[in-house]
């Protein structure tokens, strides 16, 4: 399955890209997407930050399909 991974802020910046299609086993959820980034990503492991899906931040395991919008976003305060 093919997902779209958008990374914002300092991921961005240490992955080299804004955004990119990612390839997961099927059926894929959140936990087997961010073994596939920390594989291809390795620097991911010591960056703290947030998974985003269909626009909802998420504190769990997630299942995703190949119309879900995946954003993998760095810490923010607001104010």
């Amino acid at each position: 399955m093919e997902i779209r991974v958008h990374y914002f802020g300092m991921i961005a910046e240490n992955t080299g890209t804004n955004s990119e299609y990612i390839t997961t086993p099927q059926p894929s959820d959140t936990k087997n997407l961010k073994m596939v980034l920390l594989e291809k990503y390795p620097i991911l492991e010591k960056l703290e930050f947030n998974i985003a899906v269909d626009q909802k931040l998420i504190n769990q395991n997630t299942s995703i399909s190949n119309n879900t919008e995946i954003a993998l976003l760095p810490p923010f305060a607001g104010g």
